[in-house]
């Protein structure tokens, strides 16, 4: 079936007037939704060099951190917890020690 039949019995169904069985689809669309944002050159250059080691484009690097950002917020979900300002630290050192995958 061509492009042109689809079309056509598409709009002769749209014509029929037994809407008897129609079934409301409450079903949300499947869509992504574009964002713009400023970041400092630091930042972008960083986003950049990731994609590109990666063989990404930006958007996916971003998307990425965005999701394991809110992953992690939905995995801690809201009780309070303790932590040790030593442990802070070692944590944060650990972090700006590691090398970039492209580094690797």
């Amino acid at each position: 079936m061509s492009r042109a039949d689809d079309i056509k019995a598409a709009q002769e169904s749209l014509n029929s007037q037994d809407w008897s069985g129609a079934v409301v689809d409450n079903t949300p669309p499947a869509t992504k939704v574009t964002m713009s944002a400023r970041y400092s050159s630091d930042i972008a250059q960083r986003v950049l060099e990731d994609a590109q080691a990666r063989g990404l484009k930006p958007g996916a690097i971003l998307r990425e951190i965005v999701e394991a950002h809110y992953a992690a917020l939905d995995a801690a979900g809201d009780e309070p917890i303790t932590v040790r300002p030593a442990d802070v630290v070692r944590a944060l050192t650990q972090v700006a020690r590691r090398k970039s995958p492209a580094a690797a």
